[in-house]
């Protein structure tokens, strides 16, 4: 019997669950294809990858989605009358500390920190616990009406009790993800819920009786880290039918070499970065409706067919939104290279 590589099981999908468990294991691991490394973001993929443990697949992953953060709301793709921003959702699998998953977002968080330092330090939170307390750090301004004295009678004026969030942007870092995955379940518990309208539209609210808040236009990314094996064990069939799962990107990682030293960027290089990623940082605060050219255009009706296809099962609940989670990366490497519309290599 010939030979069968991975490639070949994957192109034809005939590959059961037997077929790839008898390959070894290390044919396996997904590639990145190199063509995720071109623009701003390859080059800051491969400027620091001498200089850390962590895989380029996941500094990659926390840089399009910290960067998509700052960037907020404006700059979108349409689909019909549905808004899709430089917003993500990513979930980073990996072994426990032998994955270097955190490893991968501190050089994100310490460029976008020069760029941006109001945003590094007032709008990165992390600790999800409720959807209520998600919407509390970009919630709207809220009146009360209350009885004033007016020329000697009491009249009803509204009144500010609370000032709201003015900026709408926020990260959530989740170091522990099936701790997320684990309150979800209690019942009662609306984190799932606001969760997902983050990702979809940014108008949040829940139905609280006693203390209602709601958020509108907030920009709200989630960078997540969880094992291969809590994953497994804390998705329910409940989040991966809803729609939760699907909203998240999930990205295998694993440490891509080992750095005993430990020695930082040198300083001209990470310069270099800072200095590309504030130009696009500051280009995209101009752009508002992307489109694609001619190009990306007959390229997106090539793929589009494949992305929306139907798959059974886990697969086919994870990946149902792969049109819409691609489109949202195509915004992003766009705006990394300073371009107002989506060109083929974006895509």
């Amino acid at each position: 019997m010939p030979k069968v590589g991975i490639d070949d099981l994957l192109v034809s999908r005939q590959a059961s669950a037997a077929d790839l468990d008898a390959l070894p294991r290390k044919e396996l691991w997904p590639q990145l294809d190199p063509v995720a490394l071109d623009s701003v973001a390859g080059d800051f993929v491969t400027t620091l990858d001498p200089y850390t443990e962590a895989d380029p697949v996941a500094v990659l992953g926390h840089l399009l989605t910290s960067v998509g953060n700052v960037i907020g709301p404006r700059p979108h793709a349409r689909v019909q009358y549905d808004r899709h921003p430089a917003r993500l959702d990513m979930a980073f699998v990996g072994r426990t500390s032998k994955g270097r998953k955190g490893l991968a977002l501190s050089p994100v968080r310490h460029v976008l920190a020069q760029v941006r330092p109001d945003w590094a330090r007032a709008r990165i939170k992390t600790g999800l616990s409720s959807g209520e307390g998600l919407i509390y750090h970009v919630r709207d301004p809220r009146e009360e009406l209350r009885s004033v004295k007016k020329n000697r009678e009491m009249v009803q004026k509204a009144v500010l009790v609370d000032a709201g969030e003015s900026d709408k942007r926020l990260l959530i870092i989740e170091p522990e993800l099936a701790v997320v995955l684990k309150r979800m379940g209690a019942e009662g518990n609306s984190l799932s819920g606001v969760m997902r309208q983050a990702w979809d539209s940014g108008d949040l609210s829940t139905l609280t009786k006693n203390a209602p808040m709601t958020a509108t236009g907030a920009h709200v990314s989630v960078i997540a880290h969880i094992t291969e094996e809590e994953l497994r064990r804390s998705l329910t069939e409940t989040e991966r039918a809803n729609g939760f799962g699907n909203r998240f990107i999930w990205l295998l990682v694993r440490r891509s070499k080992v750095l005993p030293a430990g020695q930082p960027v040198p300083e001209h290089q990470l310069q270099r970065l800072i200095h590309d990623v504030d130009l696009a940082i500051s280009a995209a605060q101009r752009v508002d409706e992307m489109k694609r050219t001619p190009g990306a255009d007959r390229y997106w009706s090539d793929i589009y067919p494949s992305l929306s296809a139907e798959e059974p099962g886990m697969v086919g609940a994870i990946l149902s939104r792969a049109e819409a989670q691609v489109l949202r990366l195509s915004v992003i490497y766009a705006l990394l290279d300073r371009s107002e519309q989506i060109r083929l290599p974006h895509l």
